[in-house]
């Protein structure tokens, strides 16, 4: 394993002190781990007298037996610069999972976006006076953008769980129209079910609120389409609204269909 590395110039070289963790397997298959760091240089190619071009290489190098996990051992830097910053893990999972799934299927543009993070902070129903605020941590993906819909999927963890993408509930629903034409006379619409999904249309996160909205249009102009409210509750995502405009009317005219916001 390899940190973060560090660099300095001194008479025509650059040196780069790499932190290096190493895991050795011995004759009788014993394995041990030893960590410290190398230096790298690399002479200034218009000061080398003549060819081969020396390239950059290793100077040195110090290692010592770590009793730590080899995962662990790696030292957070070399030479006399601060520290990296911890590295994210939860984050790097993220990310790994969303191109592990939606790599060949997402847009290209935002495959190379960071996600948008967000840090919740909330008491569990079970918690006692003076316990310490629990986190659960939001990481929201882009993924492709039509002409009037952008899809999104969202993953979340906390300090027990693994990093997860985030289900939405969403009802089936049965829906009649005269002459059975869509631009026909809305005769009426009914939950047949309920089923989820792991995309996102048209979403946003509103911190203060601490919910997650959707918006699906059916067609560009908007005057058909469906919409969700999901609320964060006791580290977990609900659904606590569904709004379906059905009419192809021309006009925005939702009928909520699934309301539990009065819930206590």
């Amino acid at each position: 394993l390899t940190g973060a590395v560090s660099d300095e110039g001194a008479a025509g070289s650059i040196f780069y002190n790499v932190p290096v963790a190493i895991r050795a397997t011995d004759k009788s298959g014993g394995e041990k781990v030893f960590a410290g760091c190398y230096t790298l240089r690399q002479v200034n190619a218009q000061i080398q007298a003549e060819p081969p071009f020396d390239p950059i290489h290793t100077e040195n190098g110090a290692l010592k037996p770590s009793t730590a996990d080899f995962e662990e051992a790696l030292p957070p830097s070399c030479g006399d610069g601060p520290p990296p910053p911890k590295k994210d893990t939860a984050l790097e999972q993220a990310k790994k999972a969303f191109l592990a799934t939606y790599g060949g299927q997402c847009d290209k543009q935002f495959l190379a976006d960071e996600p948008t993070v967000f840090s919740i902070k909330y008491k569990d129903k079970d918690a006692q006076p003076g316990d310490p605020d629990k986190e659960t941590r939001l990481f929201h993906f882009s993924c492709s953008a039509a002409a009037y819909n952008e899809s999104s999927v969202y993953y979340m963890t906390d300090e027990t769980s693994a990093v997860q993408q985030l289900q939405f509930a969403e009802p089936k629903m049965d829906i009649r129209y005269e002459n059975n034409d869509s631009n026909g006379k809305l005769l009426g619409m009914s939950i047949v079910g309920f089923q989820t999904s792991g995309w996102a249309v048209n979403s946003d996160y509103d911190e203060a609120t601490q919910t997650i909205t959707t918006f699906n249009k059916w067609r560009g102009v908007g005057d058909a389409s469906d919409a969700g409210t999901y609320l964060f509750r006791n580290g977990n995502f609900s659904l606590v609204q569904y709004d379906v405009d059905a009419s192809y009317d021309g006009e925005q005219n939702p009928e909520t269909v699934v309301d539990y916001n009065t819930a206590p």
